[in-house]
């Protein structure tokens, strides 16, 4: 990444260098652009990830990063930035403003999630993860379709949520509000440990979860059971 669009990044999102220097060390970035003047006004960034459904991979994009100084937003540019994006293949993201991108197409892979009241910790705190079990237990529970996770994901992921496990399934818990970010299990022990102390879980569009969740964001109108997490 150039040294401008650190700063657009960190002046619109607020992220330090630190972490954008990891991001750009960890993955291979590519950057649309938007100048006014010789002067860098709006910028998205892609990563390449696979997506794995029934165990096989296929490639696509993730999108991270869309940014417009203040004074440029509203006349289209990031827009036409995303469209030009979009000719390298699949595109996902994770929205901040979720109705922006409908706009432009992308669609909301939709999941169920059930809940309860806590009751007594029915699964414990993981202090020491094992990324490759976690790996295996999501892309298990989410064989219908899933972005792929590497350590790095795994370390950021784990970096804003408490994670409980019990037997092979896992909650992830946010530490900002307590509530539940994902789930995976393999049975229905498992299941109802992780509801009694995460509070809820996480099923498939057909399931029996009550109330319907969006996630993330795709530019593919045949992913509709795709899990999008938030990733970097």
């Amino acid at each position: 990444m150039r040294e401008d669009e650190k700063e657009l990044w960190m002046e619109v999102f607020h992220d330090d260098e630190a972490f954008l220097s990891a991001l750009e060390k960890e993955r291979t970035v590519t950057t649309y652009r938007h100048e006014e003047k010789g002067r860098l006004v709006a910028a998205i960034h892609l990563f390449p990830i696979e997506i794995v459904a029934d165990g096989t991979a296929r490639e696509a994009f993730y999108l991270v990063g869309a940014a417009t100084k203040v004074e440029y937003r509203r006349r289209g540019l990031m827009g036409s930035l995303i469209a030009e994006a979009r000719k390298e293949g699949e595109i996902l993201l994770y929205p901040a403003v979720r109705g922006f991108y409908e706009k432009l197409g992308f669609i909301s892979p939709v999941f169920r999630i059930e809940e309860s009241e806590k009751k007594k910790p029915a699964a414990k705190e993981s202090l020491h993860p094992d990324f490759d079990s976690l790996e295996e237990s999501y892309e298990n529970f989410f064989h219908h379709g899933c972005v792929r996770r590497d350590e790095r994901a795994w370390r950021e992921t784990l970096a804003d949520n408490r994670l409980v496990t019990y037997g092979n399934g896992y909650a992830l818990i946010s530490y900002n509000d307590g509530k539940l970010v994902e789930s995976a299990y393999s049975d229905e022990e498992e299941r109802a440990a992780l509801l009694e102390t995460a509070g809820a879980v996480i099923e498939p569009l057909n399931g029996r979860g009550k109330r319907t969740v969006l996630f993330g964001m795709t530019t593919s109108k045949e992913d509709e059971g795709l899990f999008i997490p938030e990733i970097y």
